[in-house]
């Protein structure tokens, strides 16, 4: 399934927050409401299917991820000097997909993005609250990352040491971080002002989602299915 990520900014922020009542909900609460067109979207966008269909798909889509998640936690760790306990240490989940690659592509040392796959850009988020936001989509992301784990091994028979580290995340002490963090949200992330930069950078990093996995990266898949098949 593709979406045209240009879709995707039909709606602006300020318009979104504007119907949440941003000065009286938590904040989780004001995020989960505001981005669900956005993450439904992406949720529908990301070709899981096709991505779990063999391995040469799985990596495909693993570059995909490095193409988001280094550049976005690079965003966290700049607006965020002094990491937040609740979030993982900077380039932590750059790691887990390097290694994942390195283990599929059976080589070694730091796995490096094809330059013509360039990473997703996040320089618009500069401020603690649009941070606090993108990190909300990652954590999200790793919070399903456990369903997913699941369907990868069940479907392709790896397992976190086998190049399932992503999605295995932080195991069965996921939830816990994830409750962590929704803690953490709602007591640093507070003012109406800071809950719409939040928005902002939530959505922000949505859109790069989509504008990764729509399209091209689609075809990509296709190719690699009807090469494989």
């Amino acid at each position: 399934m593709t979406y045209e990520a240009s879709n995707a900014t039909e709606l602006d922020a300020r318009d979104v927050l504007s119907q949440t009542d941003a000065e009286s909900s938590l904040t989780h609460a004001v995020l989960k409401s505001a981005t669900r067109p956005w993450h439904d979207r992406t949720e529908a966008a990301v070709p899981w299917e096709l991505g779990f269909s063999s391995e040469s798909a799985y990596r495909e889509l693993l570059l995909g991820w490095l193409r988001l998640i280094a550049p976005a936690e690079d965003a966290i760790q700049r607006c965020f000097p002094k990491r937040p306990a609740v979030l993982p240490e900077p380039g932590t989940m750059t790691s887990w997909l390097e290694q994942d690659l390195r283990i599929l592509s059976e080589g070694s040392g730091r796995f490096e993005v094809p330059e013509e796959r360039e990473p997703a850009d996040f320089s618009l988020v500069r401020t603690p609250a649009m941070a606090a936001g993108c990190a909300y989509v990652l954590m999200g992301s790793m919070l399903g990352g456990r369903v997913l784990s699941r369907e990868l091994s069940r479907r392709l028979n790896i397992q976190a040491d086998t190049g399932g580290r992503y999605f295995s995340g932080l195991g069965t002490g996921t939830p816990q971080r994830w409750g962590d963090f929704v803690s953490w949200l709602n007591s640093t992330i507070v003012s109406a002002g800071d809950q719409q930069a939040a928005v902002e950078g939530a959505i922000l990093t949505f859109e790069r989602f989509l504008a990764v996995f729509c399209g091209r990266f689609h075809d990509r898949l296709l190719t690699i299915l009807h090469r494989t098949s």
